[in-house]
This record gives structure tokens, C-alpha cells and sequence, in this order.
């Protein structure tokens, strides 16, 4: 897969997989529009079920087992190859629910899985990946990380308590992903896989910056095409700011108050202690592009991604090619957009991140209270 630029759309949330409309269908006319390299999308969830899945059908891969879903999807892939041909675009598949074993913390209550329903994950993402080749999209990514994810709770040892071949070491821990990319091999050649993993859970016992480089070696071993750097977990809410070293606000990988440099691209340190044969994406408060093109010069990353900035700035990185305006993007990290998603999207059938006007200062007040108080509430009951 070539891309015309180092820039990745980093995936952005956004619900109802089964019909995509028109509200997200420019959105993605807006990115490619806009410059980005790689658009990545939003995590399209293929397990149903909340880990008490229907007995008559066990677990079900929704888009590898029905085909009506596919016509929406398809129409993310084609707008996007329509406005900028040489743009590429990922979908990301997301598995949720389940874990490698019984879970019950502050933010997940999920149930282990047998070896014979780990066949069966494995099987509905392989198949799952072939409905999106098939579907027109240049790539999947798997979403392994932010402490919601089940491959997330595989790969992390405070998720993954098992005895068996997929727990323990960090090549245990990332066997699901190996036996993932031999099978879906088998079916789509050389088709792109990509992962997004976490370099830190900010958890006691879980990814950490020390073990982070091991666990990626063993998933890059595993045949993944480009590892995506990101952090973070609802459960580190429970810890106070000074315990994370940075204020613990929903959603935990989106960082705010990232006002200076030092603050912003908190992931490029463990970024920068890899040395994979693979592409590596950086995700994370990348703000700058001074800076970031020094990572890639320096080989910190390959790829940069962004995600809020986007939101705020479709355009942004033909701004910053063209060179006008400032070296900065123009978000300034108050997370409104996540407040937006979150507490005006109830009742709908889908939403769109939304940026708040900058001078509106009322609004921001309103949405860093609500982000505060979501925060508090969380702690409270963990």
C-alpha cells in the first residue's frame, strides 16, 4: 500500500455500522479532500452481544455473517477513492465484550472464553477482513487497545490471566493475533493488516513502557503489516492525575491540557525505543508538524497519526503542506468533541464528533464540567 503522505486519520468514533449516512459519508469526502495520507475509520464493532451473547446463535461476526450491512460500508471506501484517488482508507474492526479470561473491573464486567469460542473470534475476523476487501477498502486495522477491546484484553497482562498457550508470555499473549494474520492470509494474499495496540494501559499490571517493546516484537512476528502506538483505559480513571501524570478525563488516550510541546505526542517516547521491520504510526496529542516531521527524520515513528485534530481541521494537512498559517493545528485539546459525541448523541441512531466554536467559551465551560464530572463519576464507582 502506497501512500502519498505520512499522515494517518487515526480512527475517530462514530456508531451505527449497518447504514452509513450521508452526515458521515462527507466526512470522510472531507479528510480525503483534505490531504490525508491514510483514513483510518471508526471502529466498526463485528461481535455482537455485551458477553452474554444469545444461546441460539452464540457469537456472532455481524458483518461476517450477513451481507446487508455491506452496500453502507461500501460507500465509505468509494467516496473516499472518488474525491482523492491516491488517499487509502482502513476500516478498523473492533471486537468487545469478551476477554481471554473472567473480567470484573471498575470499567469491564466480561466473561472468559473457551479455546473453541477463540477459534471462533479468530474465524469472524478473518471473515469479517475479506468482507472489507471485498467492500473496497485498501486495508483493516484490528483495534488492540484502549482497554475496551478484546484483542486489547489478550494482549494485556491485567486483562489476560489464562494458563494455556495464550497467556503468560508476551508471545502467548499475542497469539490470537498470530493465528489471525496466518488465516486471513490464506484468504486475502497480501492484503494490508494493521493493529493499534497500547504502549501504556496506565494500569498496575498491564502495558507498560518497559514490557511495551517485547509485546511488539511478538506482534510484528505475528505478520502485522504496521503497528499504530496509542494508550490509555477507562480503568486508570480510577487513579488521581498525580498517579498518571496527566489529568484523568473520558476518554482516557485523548489527553487534555497538552499545551506545550513536552505535553503533546505522549506516546513518541516509547515509540522512539522500538526497532520493528515494520511501519510504526505514532497517535497521540500530535499537534506540531515541526515536531512531528523531526520524529520521522530522527526515526521516532514512519507514520503520524492524528485524530481530534482532524475533527477540528479536516484540511489540515494541505494547510500544512501549502505552509499557511501556523505550524500548529488549530485543536486545542478541551475534548468537547468527545463531549458532544457523548452527551448529545443519545436517542440517535448515530453522531457525529462535533468541534465547538472556539470562541464560544460557554460551551467549552459546559462541556470540560460534564468531562469532569463523567470522570468523578467513574472513580466514584470504581
Amino acid at each position: 500500500m502506497t501512500l502519498p503522505n505520512r499522515i494517518v486519520r487515526s480512527a475517530t468514533y462514530s456508531r451505527n455500522w449497518l447504514s452509513i449516512p450521508n452526515d458521515i459519508i462527507a466526512i470522510y469526502s472531507k479528510l480525503a479532500k483534505g490531504g490525508t495520507g491514510l483514513i483510518i475509520t471508526g471502529d466498526a464493532g463485528i461481535i455482537a452481544g455485551d458477553g452474554t451473547p444469545a444461546p441460539e446463535s452464540g457469537i456472532k461476526g455481524i458483518y461476517a455473517q450477513s451481507d446487508y450491512a455491506i452496500p453502507g460500508i461500501s460507500r465509505i471506501a468509494d467516496i473516499v477513492h472518488q474525491t482523492a484517488p491516491e488517499c487509502k482508507v482502513a476500516v478498523q474492526l473492533s471486537a468487545q465484550g469478551y476477554a481471554p479470561s473472567d473480567l470484573s473491573t471498575p470499567a469491564l464486567k466480561w466473561r472468559g472464553l473457551s479455546a473453541a469460542e477463540i477459534r471462533k473470534v479468530i474465524d469472524i475476523h478473518v471473515a469479517t477482513t475479506c468482507r472489507m476487501k471485498e467492500a473496497g477498502f485498501d486495508a483493516v486495522q484490528i483495534h488492540a487497545g484502549h482497554g475496551h477491546t478484546l484483542f486489547w484484553a489478550f494482549l494485556s497482562p491485567y486483562a489476560n490471566h489464562r494458563a494455556d498457550e495464550y497467556g503468560g508470555s508476551a508471545e502467548n499473549r499475542a497469539r490470537i493475533v498470530r493465528e489471525f494474520v496466518s488465516e486471513a492470509r490464506e484468504k486475502v494474499g497480501d492484503f494490508p493488516l494493521l493493529i493499534k495496540m497500547n504502549c501504556d494501559d496506565s494500569l498496575e499490571g498491564g502495558i507498560d513502557p518497559e514490557n511495551f517493546p517485547e509485546l511488539a516484537y511478538a506482534v510484528a512476528e505475528a505478520g502485522i503489516d504496521a503497528l499504530e502506538i496509542s494508550g490509555g483505559s477507562n480503568d486508570c480513571l480510577v487513579r488521581s492525575e498525580e498517579e498518571l501524570g496527566f489529568p484523568p478525563m473520558l476518554v482516557a488516550e485523548a489527553r487534555t491540557r497538552i499545551n506545550v510541546p513536552e505535553q503533546q505526542s505522549y506516546f513518541a517516547e516509547s515509540a522512539a525505543r522500538l526497532d520493528l521491520d515494520i511501519p510504526v504510526i505514532l497517535v497521540g496529542g500530535n499537534r506540531d508538524i515541526e515536531r512531528l516531521e523531526g520524529f520521522v527524520k530522527n526515526g521516532t515513528t514512519d507514520f503520524v497519526a492524528l485524530c481530534r485534530p482532524l475533527i477540528s481541521e479536516p484540511a489540515l494537512p494541505n494547510r500544512w503542506r501549502e505552509g499557511v498559517g501556523s505550524d500548529l493545528s488549530d485543536c486545542i485539546s478541551c475534548n468537547s468533541c468527545i463531549y458532544s459525541v457523548s452527551a448529545y448523541s443519545r436517542g440517535k441512531d448515530y453522531c457525529i464528533p462535533l468541534c465547538m466554536p472556539k470562541h464560544d467559551k460557554a460551551a467549552h465551560k459546559d462541556a470540560q464540567k460534564w468531562l469532569q464530572d463523567a470522570a468523578e463519576a467513574f472513580r466514584k464507582r470504581g
